[in-house]
């Protein structure tokens, strides 16, 4: 898994010192695998070779998206994928599909792929949602609030954290989520 936005966004982003660096790369890292974590999905460009269902349709379903690319597909219901199977017949929907003019067979992983799938540009809503939550959790750190629900004052004035992620980021990732179908 990568992480989703950088040292120096953030340093940017939040006006921060040189002498953080390492303690915010770590929680850059952790906001990134919260992402992946809410949206139940790799969001960050990868490369894959995927066994997959044949769907019986002419449409297949990638398990992310968008597709970056496709450097092959076999289809064979037998699973044995040789340079006999593979298939050029294909148009690549960059949302997670692709089309065939014939049926995709309906088979368990009858359909090998070599892809590369995710976000290789970060989109700047997502990367915002990132930035919030390293904001967050440096802000858990800093108040020493890891894990408190609420604190009251001496003089009586409340303040409540949110335990898992803040609704900006979280309303933000909602629209990543992976859906299944």
């Amino acid at each position: 898994m990568a992480d989703l936005v950088t040292w120096n966004t953030v340093k940017t982003r939040l006006g921060l010192s040189d002498s953080e660096q390492i303690n915010v790369e770590s929680l850059i890292s952790v906001a990134s695998a919260a992402a992946d974590r809410f949206t139940n999905r790799n969001l960050a460009a990868a490369t894959y070779t995927l066994l997959i269902d044949g769907s019986g349709s002419k449409k297949l379903l990638l398990p992310d998206w968008p597709i970056n690319s496709v450097s092959a597909v076999y289809v064979n219901s037998d699973r044995e994928y040789t340079d006999e199977s593979e298939v050029t017949d294909f148009v690549i929907y960059p949302y997670g599909m692709l089309w065939r003019d014939v049926v995709w067979p309906e088979a368990p992983q009858a359909v090998k792929i070599e892809c590369n799938l995710g976000f290789s540009i970060v989109p700047a809503d997502l990367e915002n949602a990132v930035i919030e939550l390293v904001a967050y959790y440096r802000a858990r750190q800093l108040d020493n609030a890891i894990g408190i629900r609420s604190i009251t004052s001496p003089d009586g004035i409340n303040t409540a954290f949110e335990l898992s992620m803040p609704m900006a980021a979280r309303t933000i990732l909602q629209s990543y989520n992976k859906v299944n179908l």
